[in-house]
Parts: C-alpha cells; sequence; structure tokens
C-alpha cells in the first residue's frame, strides 16, 4: 500500500468492504486500472482499486487523452482507496480546466472514498454523482 499510510487507518478507509474481504484484501493489493469508455456524452474514464502514488502516472496519462473541451468524468464505482496524492490528482486536473465548476465529474465513489473528498474540501470543486 502506499508508504506512511498504517494499515489500520487505510483499513479505515477502504471503501465499501466487508470485514470479510477486508481480511482478504490485507494479502492481496487490489491492481489499479483505468480503462476509457465512451458514452453519449464523450468518453468516461473508468477507475478502478487504489488511487495512490503508483495510480498517478497512468491516470493522469488517460485524463491527458480526453478532449480539453470537455469535462473530466471519472467513474469511481470501483475504486477502492483515495489518498491525499489521489486527491491532489483531482485538483490538478480541475486547474487543468481552468478551475471551471463542473469541469471534473466524479460518480459513483463508495464510502470511504467519498469520506475522503468531503473531508479534504475537494469535494467542493467537483460535481459528485452518486
Amino acid at each position: 500500500g502506499p508508504a506512511g499510510v498504517p494499515r489500520s487507518r487505510r483499513r479505515a478507509i477502504t471503501a465499501g468492504m466487508t470485514e470479510e474481504s477486508l481480511a482478504q484484501h490485507d494479502d492481496i493489493e487490489p491492481v489499479f486500472r483505468v480503462a476509457a469508455r465512451q458514452e453519449d456524452g464523450g468518453a468516461v474514464l473508468v477507475v478502478a482499486g487504489d488511487v495512490d502514488m503508483a495510480a498517478v502516472e497512468p491516470l493522469w496519462a488517460a485524463i491527458e487523452t480526453l478532449p480539453a473541451d470537455r469535462p473530466i468524468v471519472l467513474d469511481f464505482t470501483d475504486v477502492t482507496f483515495l489518498d491525499s496524492v489521489g486527491l491532489t490528482l483531482l485538483v490538478r486536473a480541475h486547474r487543468a480546466r481552468d478551475s471551471r465548476r463542473d469541469e471534473v465529474v466524479v460518480r459513483r465513489p463508495r464510502e470511504g472514498v467519498l469520506w475522503a473528498l468531503e473531508t479534504s474540501g475537494v469535494d467542493r470543486i467537483l460535481r459528485l454523482e452518486r
């Protein structure tokens, strides 16, 4: 997992998992994935796994492939963890769209991920679609 995040704290903010799957989670690190999916309104980046230091480069590379005149839409349904590095990336995406509101959309964040977005205040610069 991310350096410097104690397992106990990580456990507390690992999103939407039962105790049983958390026990398995200790042994199996979720693989970060990002894939573009075309929808009527344009491309959606479907993100899965832990959005941490290891995820930043591939996720930013994917964001940069999106047309600059369209919102950055991120489907977070399968995001299991979001740390400060991931939050910083969302702020960076917001600034890349000239800090216009509603230009970065986060869809269906799980409870722990939503908690990270809300406690950091990053939720206020995004459009959250639950």
